[in-house]
């Protein structure tokens, strides 16, 4: 008869299994984390993009070219920030199982045009001065 200790077998076991349920729990918890902000950012991202889009809507008459086109940035940019929390709440329900992922086809064409508006703004916003040219010194 062959007598085998296999307590050190049982204790490993147990921790693996415990540091498995410790990973479950912590998931669960950046899962509800994740649903909880995204939901209070949601909220007031649709401030943002009403009051712009009502401003375009019923204000034209009273708003400059330069206000108008602030408006309708202000209001891309939201939708924009919105469909990417809207992505992180996604990601979320895919790592607990909870959604299908469905691939789909998309404009290339669509996506260079709001990256273009995207890094206007960007350039707007610091002020560069338009067709300023740089000269290398020889």
């Amino acid at each position: 008869m062959i007598a085998r200790d296999i307590s050190e077998e049982k204790r490993i076991k147990h921790e693996l299994i415990k540091a498995k349920e410790e990973a479950e729990a912590a998931n669960k918890t950046k899962s509800a984390f994740l649903a909880n902000m995204s939901h209070e950012l949601r909220t007031p991202m649709n401030a943002i993009i009403g009051i712009p889009g009502m401003l375009l809507k019923y204000n034209t008459d009273n708003l400059t070219e330069k206000q108008r086109e602030g408006c309708r940035i202000i209001r891309e940019s939201g939708q924009k920030l919105l469909t990417l929390i809207n992505n992180i709440l996604d990601l979320s329900k895919i790592e607990a199982g909870a959604i299908n992922v469905n691939l789909g086809e998309f404009s290339i064409l669509d996506l260079i045009d709001d990256l273009k508006i995207f890094v206007k703004s960007l350039i707007e916003s610091k002020n560069f001065k338009k067709n300023r040219v740089y000269h290398k010194k020889t």
